[in-house]
This record gives C-alpha cells, structure tokens and sequence, in this order.
C-alpha cells in the first residue's frame, strides 16, 4: 500500500512547488528515472551499501521519489501532448504532430506488445527488478491508447476499469498473501510462481465484482430507507 502513501506525498509537494514543476518537470523527469534505472543496474551488477543500507533494500528505489514522482510527472507530459492534440486551433509542436500521426497507426498496439514481450525477458534474465525497463513501454502505450479508444463503447474491460479498480487496488495484497500461504502448504514449486499473477488478478476481480454489487445494493437499501 506504500503507493497510496506515496500519492499523497507528491501531491502536497506538488502543490508547494507548482510554479517550479510548471516550468521544469520535464528535466526532473527525465532525471528522477535515469535515476530509477541507475539504482536497478546497481542492485544487479553492484549492491553497494551506504550507513549499512544497501540499494538492494526494497525501499531505496522503489519509493515516492524514485518510481512516484517520475512515473506521475509521465502521466502529466502525455496528458499534455493528448490535450494539445485535441486542440485544432494552437499552434503544433514537432512532437504532437508526430504522436497524432502514431495514434492513426498500430504503433501503439505495437509498443504494448513490445512492452509485455520485453518484461517476459526481462524477468528470466534479471528475476524481480523493481521497475522493468517493458513496464515502462507499458504505460506509455496504455496512456495514449487510452486516448486513442476514448470514444468507443463501453465493455468488459472498460467497465472493471470504471467499477472495479479501487476494489482490485485495495483488496490484491491480501488475496497475494492467502495464495502464498496456501500454494506454501501445497505445492512451492517454481511454476507456480507464473501461475500465481493470473490467479491473483481473477480473484481479486472476482472479489471486486461481489463487493460492489453488495456496496451497490446497500446504497439501494439505505438511500429507499431515507425516503420512507
């Protein structure tokens, strides 16, 4: 759940320091990953320790400055770029005109496949990283392709999107630590270690879809019960 604690954190500094991000979180992207990437190269090729912390410890990188503040800073420069590429009437940079043009294409669709293959080979070569270099090309796809498929009807995926997110958010860790101890018991073999994400994702769906629609049912009751 650090990620949440995390939010918070680059909010409040956001908000103190919005006229230096306004004009600067580019470059401060742009170094916040190299800085990310640095400390992953070192927990593989060179665990250096410092005041007895080593890099290797999870929360050295993976933390609100390393991974939030980069990956939210992200968010904002693609939002920008899909924001000016709605808007006929200003002037274009080299680079909207470029991303209009890649959104008429399969370039993203590519990208996500790309972005999927590498972290697949990134995780038999190099085990468990904190941020794999395809997670990445992940969300930069996944960001414009939102975009690109604004407008379409809503379905299956869209709607566990739209309902089901803060429940799958909220509810993964804990269903993440029943699998564990119950496959410990079971089984501790390696292929279930491919097997645990998938199972993971459908039971907390799962899980998600049941409580809404009890949540759901209960706003009913009480919202029936004012009005009487």
């Amino acid at each position: 759940m650090w990620f949440m604690f995390a939010l918070i954190y680059i909010y409040l500094l956001t908000w103190v320091f919005a006229p230096l991000f306004n004009k600067l979180y580019v470059p401060i992207m742009l170094v916040l990953f190299g800085f990310l990437y640095w400390g992953e190269w070192l927990q593989l090729f060179y665990p250096v320790k410092f005041l007895g912390i080593g890099v290797s410890t999870w929360y050295v990188v993976r933390n609100w400055l390393f991974v939030g503040f980069p990956f939210f800073f992200l968010g904002v420069f693609i939002s920008q770029i899909i924001c000016n590429i709605d808007k006929k009437t200003i002037e274009e940079g080299n680079l909207i005109k470029i991303c209009r043009k890649l959104l008429e294409t399969v370039f993203f669709e590519m990208l996500l496949i790309a972005g999927i293959v590498s972290t697949l080979i990134e995780a038999v070569f190099f085990k468990s990283v904190e941020v794999y270099l395809g997670s990445f090309l992940i969300v930069v796809a996944v960001l414009f392709l939102a975009e690109k498929y604004n407008n379409t009807k809503e379905n299956v995926v869209s709607g566990v999107g739209q309902n089901l997110s803060a429940g799958i958010y909220y509810w993964h860790v804990l269903v993440l630590a029943i699998c564990n101890n119950v496959w410990y018991v079971l089984d501790s073999s390696s292929v279930f270690q491919w097997i645990k994400p998938i199972l993971v994702m459908i039971i907390t769906t799962i899980l998600a879809f049941i409580l809404n629609r009890v949540l759901d049912k209960s706003w009913i009751i009480i919202k029936k019960g004012k009005e009487l």
